[in-house]
């Protein structure tokens, strides 16, 4: 596990970091029984068996051109949109072609950030907030319809939703590694987090409801979401954000350490 001594090795982090997201992109898949995990070449390719872009993700690898093409043409056999997430480790100055010729366009830009949980700062929550950790079908229901939110009034939001009601058919001890976290204002569900262990802690899916946004709830599950891991004797927890939020997490200790590009097939399924 790594340690907050650790923090000064740049590069130690960054792989450590990637590793965290391409197994957390795997780690439901692997072990769903609808679902598929893959290599082509040294790429992670994963096929959730829904038309969903947020589930079918490819992860890093070393990317050349024929890669590529077999990547792009796995999806489009399947006619399912995809995004292919490119880590540090796989950005070099031939990239960004390489993936354009196969079919490709760039969709998103995020930031890959790293803090100290030994370091973590008080908070106070906000007192109506209830946060409940995801244990029944009920629980990944709700995570599912929080989140799935963000993408209203897109297709993609129901494929969301989707997901999420068939995560019992994978088995609780089956994922001990996943911990998925639901805030509560009077039963109603509002906000969501997610957390992946490897030998660091991975925050992902920070959600709130449009409607009750600016209230304080996505910063409160965040926390939550830290606190757990710190909890768990992690000391070093990563995430991905786009430039636009990364304010909210420096507030808690988190800095920017390497970039992520987001690339998509959608344009190529579209033609």
């Amino acid at each position: 596990m790594l340690t907050a001594n650790d923090l000064n090795n740049n590069e130690l982090i960054k792989i450590r970091m990637e590793n965290n997201m391409r197994e957390k992109l795997a780690y439901i898949p692997a072990r769903h029984p609808k679902m598929d995990v893959i290599e082509i070449g040294s790429t992670l390719v994963v096929n959730s068996a829904l038309p969903s872009d947020t589930f079918n993700t490819a992860f890093g690898g070393q990317i050349d051109g024929s890669t590529a093409k077999r990547v792009f043409d796995y999806y489009r056999e399947k006619n399912f949109p995809m995004a292919w997430w490119v880590g540090p480790s796989s950005q070099t100055e031939y990239t960004d072609e390489t993936l354009q010729a196969a079919g490709f366009n760039h969709d998103e830009y995020d930031v890959g950030m790293v803090a100290n949980l030994l370091s973590l700062p008080e908070y106070s929550y906000p007192g109506q907030l209830e946060i409940k950790q995801c244990e029944t079908d009920a629980d990944f229901n709700d995570f599912g319809e929080v989140l799935s939110s963000i993408f209203a009034p897109y297709p993609e939001e129901a494929q969301v939703k989707r997901y999420y009601q068939q995560l019992h058919l994978v088995p609780a001890q089956d994922r001990p590694d996943l911990k998925l976290f639901v805030g509560y204002i009077n039963g109603k569900a509002v906000s969501t987090a997610g957390l992946f262990l490897t030998d660091c802690a991975g925050i992902f899916d920070i959600s709130t409801r449009p409607e009750e946004r600016q209230k304080g709830y996505g910063t409160a599950l965040f926390y939550r979401a830290l606190e757990e891991a710190k909890s768990l004797g992690q000391q070093v927890s990563v995430l991905q954000a786009s430039p636009d939020g990364l304010n909210i997490y420096k507030r808690f200790g988190f800095q920017q350490i390497g970039d992520f590009n987001v690339w998509s097939n959608a344009e190529a399924l579209d033609a």
